[in-house]
């Protein structure tokens, strides 16, 4: 048998009889079911265990699984959601597949300004419905349509049952924008493996994850993980992945002289110009740059070990900013990219600085 993720050849971990089988449905009468014989196939090259697929998709609309009315559970999926918020650049569009009785649906669309659910069943689909959610009531594959892409898209309890979960991972990552977010979440197969948790392995979830097939996932669909932890006491493992733009052929000397012609209008329009921050990045910069920042009439930084200290490259020592100093100035340039929000803010609000701001 071949790994479903990497298609190595994979051997038998351990042979399992009377497995149960769909165990997602629920019987309107009594019935018997004695198991079904199944082998747990291990790959040694992604960590990824798997069974064969012995389900038909159509158990999805009979799927009864569903436990958001568990107080657990919406704590997990509201700081889930809090984790997604705190990684996320745009909080414009956003797309969960797989979104069952659209629980996190509904918790997203208090935080984001378009929401999306894809769900096949359709009486997770009809109580999506009534709860006035944007839902579609479909399988989520290559013959479905959509006007726009999203920053993030979200799939929960979903990629155990996929017998391609790289290809619907590639779909995904397509739909995503540039620096967009994907988070998925899975039982803990290593768990189920190391515990011997005899009653997680059955016909419906056919993928075991671990950490390291979980990554080996991420990383083959072109995304960067940002996080992977578990959670729900262990159960569950969680992953945050973004899709990063593709890495520019722009040569550092392109940029240089990118960065050197900013700086450079922005000294021949304004008389007085001050640089903020006295780090490594303001090293570099007048390193490279020192010649037209000898126009530079000042550089403010607030950590006071740096006070009365030279830059390479430049004239005047660096000092504490203050009120009479900072309205002395026509613009300020801050290296300081990190902190360039608190630094705004600052300047506007405890200096009134009423100049002009420039962040390189």
């Amino acid at each position: 048998m071949k790994c479903r993720l990497c298609g190595y050849e994979i051997d038998v971990y351990q042979r399992f009889d009377k497995m149960a089988k769909n165990i997602s449905i629920l019987f309107k009468e009594p019935r018997r079911f004695n198991g079904v014989s199944c082998c747990v196939y291990h790959c040694s090259n992604c960590d990824l265990y798997q069974i064969p697929n012995m389900v038909n998709d159509v158990y999805y609309d009979d799927y009864l699984m569903s436990v958001s009315f568990s107080e657990k559970l919406n704590r997990l999926q509201e700081q889930q959601l809090k984790n997604i918020c705190e990684y996320t650049l745009n909080n414009d569009n956003f797309l969960e597949i797989g979104c069952g009785d659209g629980n996190f649906l509904q918790k997203a669309a208090s935080v984001f300004s378009y929401t999306l659910g894809i769900e096949p069943s359709k009486k997770f689909y009809d109580i999506c419905n009534e709860k006035k959610l944007n839902v579609k009531n479909v399988y989520f594959d290559n013959d479905i349509k959509f006007t726009n892409k999203f920053d993030v898209i979200v799939s929960r309890q979903v990629f155990e049952h996929l017998e391609n979960p790289m290809n619907m991972l590639k779909n995904m990552v397509d739909l995503l924008d540039d620096d967009g977010i994907i988070f998925l979440d899975v039982p803990n197969g290593k768990r189920t493996i190391v515990e011997n948790r005899y009653y997680e392995i059955f016909s419906d979830h056919i993928n075991h994850y671990t950490i390291s097939s979980l990554v080996y996932l991420a990383e083959n669909t072109g995304l960067d993980v940002i996080a992977i932890k578990e959670s729900c006491n262990g159960d569950y493992l969680e992953i945050y992945c973004r899709k990063t733009k593709e890495i520019s052929k722009q040569s550092f000397n392109s940029t240089i002289e990118i960065d050197a012609d900013r700086i450079n209008e922005i000294l021949n329009k304004y008389d007085r110009v001050a640089v903020w921050g006295g780090g490594g990045k303001t090293q570099a910069i007048f390193t490279i740059n020192g010649k037209i920042l000898r126009k530079i009439v000042a550089i403010f930084d607030s950590d006071i070990q740096k006070q009365g200290k030279y830059v390479v490259n430049c004239p005047v020592p660096i000092q504490l900013p203050s009120f009479d100093k900072i309205q002395q100035i026509d613009a300020i340039i801050i290296f300081a990219k990190y902190y360039s929000d608190e630094i705004t803010d600052t300047l506007k609000e405890k200096y009134q600085f009423n100049g002009k701001i420039f962040i390189i």
